[in-house]
């Protein structure tokens, strides 16, 4: 009996578009600080895109906030330039040229631009130069997940599950240890050692970890420094 074929979706690289966070939520140049500051803190995020009309014009962050708020241009001793948190406006703090990227930018680009300019998100554009949704380190992640499964799938190694949470579990145990061996990695998860060091070395080809080799022993996988 002949092998099933695979799906075409299955072979095809993963880009920004099968990765991106498409329910987000923006601000426009008008708006006030005050505004964004409330917005932050009810949706529970730490940034938004900035669109004029749905052109994206700016991004502002809660870091951008924080030191315009520890400036001394805001809420100064001085009576004639004294300002409040609701007569300025988004275009004064944001950053007015936005790194971005291509809804069909590859996960190493996107991990290149995110670790050359320290970012820990970016916007992603359509070929109309619209917002197409933002994506994140996290997003890159499971890109890195989903691409892994392709090729697994292509060379019927492992089942879909299996690799996934595999994936997902190693970088959350890096993210919340800092340092890890792959010794003890392998013991907490069961993986195959090879599959271990193997999976490591991509998502530090992406940017989301850092492997090193000790003179003896085990190599430790490490929380990707910003």
């Amino acid at each position: 009996v002949a092998a099933p074929k695979i799906p075409k979706e299955v072979i095809k690289e993963v880009v920004a578009a099968d990765i991106i966070s498409k329910n987000i939520f923006t601000v426009g140049p008008n708006d006030t600080l005050n505004y964004v500051i409330r917005l932050f803190a009810d949706k529970k995020i730490s940034g938004s895109p900035v669109l004029k009309g749905n052109n994206l014009v700016g991004i502002i962050t809660e870091s951008d906030v924080v030191n315009f708020m520890e400036s001394k241009d805001l809420l100064t001793g001085e009576r004639a330039g004294l300002k409040t948190l609701s007569e300025i406006k988004v275009q004064d703090i944001m950053h007015k040229s936005p790194v971005f990227i291509h809804e069909y930018a590859k996960l190493s680009e996107i991990a290149a631009v995110m670790e050359k300019h320290d970012i820990t998100r970016l916007p992603v554009l359509n070929d109309r130069r619209e917002l197409a949704g933002i994506v994140t380190r996290s997003d890159v992640m499971r890109g890195v997940s989903k691409e892994m499964l392709f090729k697994m799938l292509q060379k019927r190694e492992i089942e879909k599950t299996k690799i996934e949470t595999a994936i997902d579990e190693i970088f959350e145990i890096v993210e919340k240890k800092g340092s890890i061996n792959s010794n003890e990695i392998r013991k907490r998860l069961s993986i195959p050692e090879d599959k271990i060091e193997e999976w490591g070395k991509i998502l530090e080809r992406h940017g989301l970890i850092e492997l090193f080799y000790p003179p003896i022993g085990k190599p430790y996988f490490r929380k990707k420094m910003k």
